[in-house]
């Protein structure tokens, strides 16, 4: 392959870029221009910015703080709460605290139910108390954990037996 040959191909390939980024470059224009349409600020050395750590050294950042330490999400988190009303509440306080009280109305809590079905029926593992009270038994790991600790009941593998005293 001569020199003329590989500068004919490096053409080729520039154009074939070219063809493929310009779609992106006239979107960028299009967004460019509804930015400056709203007032928002458009900061070419911050866009152009290139971090030097590598992507396995990052820590995400909140969404909360990664917006109060950019001055563009300030600019627009300030134009977009002005644009629509205030957010309200989706449940009411009341519809809040009976979501999180275990057993929904049923009265009592997890610790007890678990404490309820492992004295009726000695040997029973989490799966099943998660099965009998219709939740999944991830969630019950922690009652249990803090039944053993109070000496309520003791774990032996899977099954859970109840300390009468």
């Amino acid at each position: 392959m001569t020199v003329l040959d590989q500068f004919r191909e490096a053409e080729q390939a520039l154009t074939k870029r070219l063809r493929e980024l310009r779609p992106l470059a006239d979107e960028y224009r299009e967004l460019e221009q509804i930015a400056q349409q709203r007032g928002l600020p458009i900061d070419d050395d911050q866009t152009t910015q290139v971090q030097t750590k590598p992507a396995t050294s990052r820590r995400r950042r909140s969404r909360a703080r990664s917006q109060a330490a950019s001055p563009r999400a300030a600019a627009t988190k300030h134009a977009a709460a002005s644009a629509r009303p205030a957010r309200q509440s989706r449940a009411t306080p009341t519809a809040r605290s009976a979501k999180r009280q275990p057993g929904n109305g049923r009265g009592g809590n997890r610790r007890e139910d678990v404490l309820r079905l492992v004295s009726q029926r000695p040997g029973i593992t989490i799966a099943e108390i998660g099965s009998e009270l219709k939740v999944d038994p991830t969630g019950l790991y922690r009652p249990v954990r803090q039944l053993q600790h109070q000496g309520a009941i003791t774990k032996d593998g899977t099954k859970l037996t109840a300390n009468h005293s």
